[in-house]
């Protein structure tokens, strides 16, 4: 079968900002070379269903199932939970576009993701994006209207660059949640000194926001204004010192207001260089410095011997 549309979209990694995207900080967003790919098939046979499949970065087939098109109704897999979030999705963006409804019918969609799912570089996101291009409708608001999320990553599936990101937070049912996505020029001349190591597990996003949501707001908004002038600072280093210092000083704010240790304190406190958690806390990816001293052999070997062994450096990793 030949696709009738094929299009692509960009993962994410948030450098700065975490949590606090939430409250409004501005943050700094990194789109990444990987992503996940939409392909869309007629029946070969006339067929009023939408017919889905999702595969991983190995060609496997993960998710088979099947919707009645016009209403985005899941008729089977039955009790699969990512069959279930796929038709919330779906019936999300029918809600925002009506007309949606008549394009799913007939049709086979397949989607390919370029990273393992455990990476959590934004399997979901990326299908947000793929989905409101197909149907029609504002990438923000079906995020809003389905999964839910500070929209950091939506912006990241179509950036070219690196951004510097900030939620739109005047908004009502009735207006369009756009926010404010500034492409910078985020270049740092010590890139070959930064890598990006996979802590082994994805970090649910959800559990993440509520334990977030639990702690006090005026100590949430406190830090906003701290973690904002950080990010903009962050894209303008040019020396990794003043680099690693800002963000020693982010995960500090950040280990105060969430009550939680950082991710050197906890796994990497004798590795001679900077540790920051990149997006949730706990799990996906963590940034690492290295000293000019230590080439990637030598930072290779110090996380794998502590039981991480996925690393990859910058130039691999970010567009």
């Amino acid at each position: 079968m030949l696709p009738l549309i094929g299009d692509f979209r960009h993962g994410k990694l948030l450098l700065s900002g975490e949590y606090a995207v939430l409250d409004g900080a501005l943050s700094l967003a990194l789109p990444t070379r990987q992503g996940q790919e939409l392909r869309l098939y007629a029946h070969t046979a006339p067929d009023r269903h939408l017919h889905w499949q999702s595969y991983d970065e190995q060609g496997n087939c993960w998710l088979d199932a099947m919707f009645d098109a016009a209403a985005a109704t899941l008729l089977f897999p039955a009790a699969n939970p990512e069959a279930t979030a796929l038709q919330g999705l779906l019936q999300a963006a029918l809600r925002l576009n009506p007309r949606f409804g008549q394009a799913m019918v007939g049709i086979v969609a397949q989607t390919t993701l370029q990273f393992p799912r455990i990476w959590g570089l934004g399997s979901s996101s990326t299908l947000v994006s793929l989905v409101a291009q197909w149907a029609g409708v504002n990438p923000y608001a079906l995020l809003e209207n389905s999964f839910g999320g500070s929209g950091y990553d939506i912006a990241c599936a179509t950036a070219r660059t690196p951004i510097l990101y900030q939620r739109a937070t005047n908004y009502n049912s009735d207006t369009q949640p756009n926010p404010y996505v500034q492409p910078i020029a985020f270049a740092p001349p010590f890139a070959d000194r930064l890598y990006f190591v996979h802590l082994g597990h994805k970090q649910n996003s959800r559990q993440a926001i509520d334990h977030y949501r639990q702690i006090n707001p005026d100590l949430r908004r406190s830090i906003v204004a701290d973690i904002s002038d950080i990010s903009r600072q962050l894209g303008q280093c040019s020396r990794l010192s003043d680099f690693e210092q800002l963000l020693r000083q982010h995960e500090q704010i950040l280990s105060q207001c969430l009550q939680l240790p950082t991710a050197q304190g906890r796994y990497f406190a004798d590795y001679n260089g900077t540790v920051k958690s990149l997006g949730a806390w706990g799990g996906d990816f963590v940034l690492a410095t290295a000293a000019p001293a230590n080439n990637i052999g030598q930072t290779r070997q110090y996380f794998a011997q502590r039981g991480f062994s996925t690393l990859l450096p910058y130039a691999e990793m970010i567009l």
